[in-house]
């Protein structure tokens, strides 16, 4: 009898068997997705996490330096000077401060691309 149930293709344990086989692709399929999604979150936030301490620092630094060329040094030391052109500060505060936050933007578009 299952010759013939075989010949019509009813064979019932044969059907589950091919179920079997579909399901466990599936399930690897899902666990492989399942993982790649949860290291790409462990990346951005890897890097997410740098790329803002970066700008915190950067824009740390900046300050600092503002507030160097800001003090009168002659008076507090004799032997340190720094002084600072406003053309130069200008430069170090608009075209760096652009390219440090332009880079910040590439980054985070990349690890956060837009969902379709």
């Amino acid at each position: 009898m299952d010759d013939n149930l075989e010949k019509i293709g009813q064979n019932p344990s044969k059907d589950r068997e091919a179920t079997r086989g579909a399901s466990s692709d599936q399930d690897k399929y899902y666990s492989a997705l399942t993982r790649s999604v949860e290291q790409d979150t462990s990346e951005r936030r890897k890097y997410a996490g740098r790329v803002y301490y970066c700008s915190v620092s950067w824009m740390v630094g900046l300050a600092l330096i503002v507030v160097m060329d800001a003090v009168a040094w002659d008076n507090l030391c004799t032997k340190f000077s720094f002084d600072v052109s406003e053309k130069v500060m200008l430069a170090l505060m608009g075209t760096t401060t652009v390219s440090v936050l332009g880079s910040w933007y590439i980054v985070m578009r990349y690890l956060f691309p837009k969902q379709n």
